[in-house]
């Protein structure tokens, strides 16, 4: 929902892309710009493609 008086959604954890850093056996592999949503959906999508790296992700 949008607050007028603040100026910004109050959903906007959610809803706001953020950086992150994908680690594939522990080494970096990817920088994503993503919600929470699909930062999890893409490294999901990762793991289920190759099972056997350890996949990790992380804010930065």
């Amino acid at each position: 929902m949008f607050d007028q008086s603040r100026g910004f959604r109050d959903d906007a954890v959610e809803t706001c892309p953020v950086e992150y850093v994908v680690r594939k056996d522990g080494k970096p592999f990817a920088f994503l710009n993503a919600t929470p949503a699909l930062a999890t959906r893409t490294v999901t999508g990762f793991a289920l493609a190759t099972p056997e790296a350890d996949w990790t992700f992380e804010r930065i």
